[in-house]
């Protein structure tokens, strides 16, 4: 398990470090519960306050982390970022939800989750790893985001505990949770919070249950998951023929960054087949791939005015291979290269989210 473990954490290096703003769902909420100024610590590691507005914006993950280390000591509470991950829940998937829900079983949820994870957070690759008669559901990131990534690592742990339990049961607990990390409270909080054994210091980060579990049908009894796939379901059938394309291009930038924003993909969004999605979208005067490329143009200038984010990084946003493919298509696009677009423009060369504001590097070591 050692070998994969960094065989996917030398993978989730090359996914570009961001995170979708659906991950500080419920933020304001729970911080404002531990005494804290919800808005007054987003602004002290530069992240935009309005991040619960705007649940798909594209948030540094170093920032992600700095926010969970800050309030961890702002709140004495060692165990913030585990506390809160069980706090959220399932609020953290949003729509990606209803792909998950609406498998048969929960390994095939489970591999749903994992094709589209990167649509969620591009800065930690997510693996199902069988082990004889176990299996890991394994978190792995580069070591590089200081003392929060072990903060946003317990999260991410506290999450998946709360979904498996959606989809199998409230009662059900893994064989333990693993973490890469010393413990950062007591061990008696671990269990307290888990209800399952901690492991720390292992070769990494992730929850270990029985592989007879991946055979289980979803849990058909769980209110919050069905409640979530209704809500979505209801959403999609009142959705107008007008407002399909708008409703394409949001969905488009969030599955760019996975490489899968494909008609298939969409269609099963939708709840619809993608011969039907072609149809509706040709009534409106329009298509799939039109779509596609107007995503990626729009997206394209828009990421080009943040000066911190490399034509790699770019690329990979938008769902290219490499920054070739990227720099042949934006030439097509407007006849420029994407330096000479820049040029053109005049872009000022401050990162958007630090003018005005106080540079914020991660927690100090």
């Amino acid at each position: 398990m050692k070998a994969a473990s960094a065989a996917a954490s030398e993978r989730s290096t090359t996914t570009g470090s961001f995170i979708r703003a659906l991950a500080l769902s419920k933020f304001t909420e729970f911080a404002s519960d531990e005494g804290l100024r919800p808005t007054a610590m987003l602004r002290l590691v530069a992240l935009p306050v309005d991040v619960e507005q705007f649940p798909q914006q594209i948030l540094a993950y170093q920032r992600y982390c700095g926010l969970l280390d800050l309030c961890a000591q702002h709140t004495e509470q060692a165990l913030f970022g585990l506390r809160f991950g069980m706090h959220q829940g399932l609020a953290v998937f949003g729509d990606m939800l209803y792909l998950v829900g609406s498998t048969q079983s929960v390994g095939e949820a489970l591999l749903e989750l994992k094709d589209n994870y990167a649509v969620f957070n591009g800065a930690v690759s997510m693996q199902l790893l069988p082990a004889r008669d176990q299996v890991c559901l394994e978190f792995s990131t580069p070591r590089q985001y200081g003392p929060g990534q072990f903060q946003a690592a317990e999260l991410m742990c506290a999450v998946a505990l709360k979904l498996l339990r959606a989809m199998i049961g409230d009662e059900w607990q893994p064989d333990h949770v693993a973490f890469t990390h010393a413990p950062l409270g007591s061990e008696l909080d671990y269990r307290s919070i888990l209800g399952s054994p901690p492991m720390f210091s292992s070769s990494f980060t992730g929850l270990v249950f029985p592989r007879d579990v991946l055979s289980l049908p979803l849990n058909a009894k769980d209110t919050t998951l069905h409640q979530l796939l209704e809500t979505h379901i209801g959403r999609m059938e009142r959705l107008s023929s007008a407002a399909l394309p708008g409703s394409i291009k949001q969905l488009l930038r969030h599955l760019l960054p996975s490489g899968r924003a494909t008609v298939d993909k969409a269609a099963s969004w939708m709840v619809l087949n993608p011969r039907s999605l072609q149809r509706l979208l040709f009534a409106e005067g329009t298509s799939f791939q039109q779509l596609l490329d107007e995503v990626r143009q729009e997206s394209a200038q828009h990421y080009l005015k943040d000066p911190a984010i490399s034509m790699s990084r770019l690329a990979k946003l938008l769902g290219y291979a490499d920054s070739s493919g990227f720099s042949r298509a934006f030439h097509r696009w407007f006849g420029l290269t994407p330096l000479q677009w820049q040029r053109k423009t005049g872009l000022a060369r401050q990162p958007r989210l630090l003018r005005g504001r106080k540079n914020y590097n991660g927690p100090a070591e």
